[in-house]
């Protein structure tokens, strides 16, 4: 309950900030913000969520998506698009009452990887030199299995440095 010690007259913004936690894997409601009397509510309600969180919307009543770019900078509080957050939602809410239930999941680790290969064919036999560039995303990597045709052996496995990686044929 907020108590003011004098009467408002006129227009007030008021900025509410909150952390919740949210369990990972369970549906969680953004708290609605009543206040007693009002005879309109206008609100907006900002999710701001790190990289490596999946956040998917599962119910909508009484509130609606928005962008940035559809109001005026000047709607949002000016301390909102500061943090550090790398993922942000908002939502303008028109009821008190309003439903946004949402579902948090932490992101599996993803690894994008782009090779370039070169097969040499020549009397002797083939020969293959392929350069992998591996770029891990939400977790880091420690280890990378290659899997290779069984007649292949490896002769050697280098960084982008030239140095002699560690390797073992499994």
């Amino acid at each position: 309950t907020l108590t003011f010690g004098q009467p408002l007259d006129g227009s007030r913004e008021i900025t509410l900030r909150g952390v919740m936690p949210a369990p990972a894997g369970t549906p969680w409601l953004a708290p609605p913000l009543t206040i007693v009397d009002a005879t309109s509510h206008v609100g907006q309600v900002v999710l701001q969520y790190p990289v490596g969180v999946r956040l998917q919307i599962q119910e909508m009543d009484g509130i609606r998506r928005a962008t940035v770019g559809q109001k005026s900078i000047m709607d949002m509080p000016s301390d909102m698009l500061k943090a550090n957050a790398a993922e942000t939602l908002r939502f303008d809410a028109w009821q008190d009452n309003f439903t946004l239930r949402c579902l948090t999941q932490p992101k599996p680790r993803e690894l994008h990887a782009a090779i370039a290969a070169v097969v040499d064919v020549a009397s002797s036999g083939l020969s293959l030199q392929a350069a992998l560039t591996l770029t891990p995303r939400f977790a880091p990597l420690f280890d990378v299995d290659v899997q290779l045709p069984a007649e292949w052996s490896v002769v050697a496995a280098t960084g982008p440095d030239g140095q002699p990686l560690k390797w073992e044929l499994v």
